[in-house]
């Protein structure tokens, strides 16, 4: 078993100082894919704060037997896209409806 599967299997416990354990490993790695994907310094220090929180909040359902730094990457990855697509401007059906018109 790794150090970062025995610390979300302590995080299950309630021992929430194995985050720092993860934290220490992962924050580099998860800032960075962030950052690729966000192109955006202070969007992805949120999503890096954000990982954590989630990894935290949903150690429970990590499957053992997998990489858990996987896991965690996807957390972060997810998280990355969620926030690119909230802040993407939505047209308006009504706007669209007059586009479609005009042409």
């Amino acid at each position: 078993m790794s150090a970062l599967d025995e610390a979300l299997d302590s995080i299950v416990s309630g021992k929430i100082d194995s985050l720092q354990t993860i934290y220490k490993e992962l924050r580099i790695p998860v800032y960075g894919l962030a950052l690729s994907i966000l192109q955006n310094k202070s969007w992805a220090e949120e999503i890096m704060q954000e990982t954590f929180v989630r990894v935290y909040e949903k150690a429970s359902n990590y499957r053992h037997g997998t990489n858990p730094k996987a896991w965690i990457i996807s957390i972060a990855r997810n998280l990355s896209y969620e926030l690119l697509r909230s802040n993407i401007p939505q047209r308006s059906s009504f706007e669209r409806g007059i586009s479609l018109f005009k042409q």
